[in-house]
């Protein structure tokens, strides 16, 4: 079988997987196959091996990210009898590193807005920063799904696994993107969000130009705008519904999170608050 038929294949398995998130995959996948210039079916451990020897540099969530493709492309291909060999199995998934991400505080976050460049990177980091949204399901956010909305603005959007959840959006989200509206190029794709070039917005786009803007304001310095990322604005979301007392359950349902534990991760008390109340507090 050639590649692309192999990648079909692997392709009609991921039935769970998001788009996003297969795109990110198929792109690891590629990655090896263009580096060893090799069918799939020839490629060896050491292979594999070298491919990761060459990229050292890489994160370590990086890499669990490719040896995660690698091993769920094999894994289709062995449901469907076409191999029964994995090259990647038995190479140790490293152990990712989480770092604490520190949400963006009030102010920060009216900078970020205020020296956006143009209508549709204000609307856009408004919506992300008012409603907590994945970076997936903002840039896959359709027109038509905006302009279905209720009511109340309710939208109905596919959250990770393919579950069915709901947004509302204010009114400041609504103005935004109804002032993007009016100078949004026409262009092939469906999304609310495309790029100068008409196409739907990537990730890493979208993280490079929330880091320009933030070096627009001046108020960051390199450190703080190497630690900003489309994710901390859904943290920085979760921060300030919990800082308004807003219940830990409700904040669960908002983001879209099975478990609870997982919106604890989230939602992060003010720092300022857990410092005043260490320095005044002694036995």
């Amino acid at each position: 079988m050639t590649r692309e038929e192999l990648i079909n294949t692997y392709i009609m398995e991921q039935k769970n997987l998001n788009e996003s998130s297969l795109n990110e995959y198929l792109k690891h996948i590629n990655d090896l196959f263009d580096y060893t210039n090799k069918n799939p079916l020839d490629i060896t451990r050491d292979d594999i091996l070298n491919y990761l020897e060459v990229h050292k540099d890489l994160s370590s969530s990086t890499k669990h990210l490719f040896l995660s493709a690698i091993n769920g492309f094999y894994k289709s291909l062995n449901i469907r009898n076409i191999t029964d060999k994995c090259p990647s199995y038995g190479i140790k998934l490293p152990k990712v590193k989480n770092k604490m991400k520190i949400p963006l505080t009030s102010n920060e976050v009216h900078y970020i807005l205020n020296y956006c460049k143009n209508k549709r990177d204000y609307a856009f980091w408004t919506l992300m920063f008012s409603t907590g949204m994945r970076i997936s399901e903002a840039i896959g956010l359709t027109l038509e799904q905006y302009y279905s909305r209720s009511e109340e603005n309710v939208i109905i959007i596919e959250g990770k696994g393919n579950k069915e959840r709901f947004i509302c959006l204010n009114d400041n989200v609504i103005n935004a993107i109804e002032d993007y509206l009016k100078i949004r190029k026409d262009s092939n794709y469906n999304n609310l969000f495309i790029s100068n070039g008409g196409k739907p917005l990537s990730r890493s786009c979208c993280s490079e130009n929330l880091k320009t803007i933030a070096r627009r304001t001046g108020r960051f310095n390199d450190y703080r705008i190497k630690t900003l990322c489309n994710h901390l604005t859904r943290t920085t979301y979760a921060t300030s519904l919990i800082n308004n007392n807003v219940p830990l359950d409700n904040i669960q349902d908002i983001l879209g999170h099975e478990s609870i534990s997982t919106t604890r991760i989230y939602a992060k008390r003010n720092t300022k608050s857990i410092v005043d109340t260490m320095k005044n507090f002694s036995i």
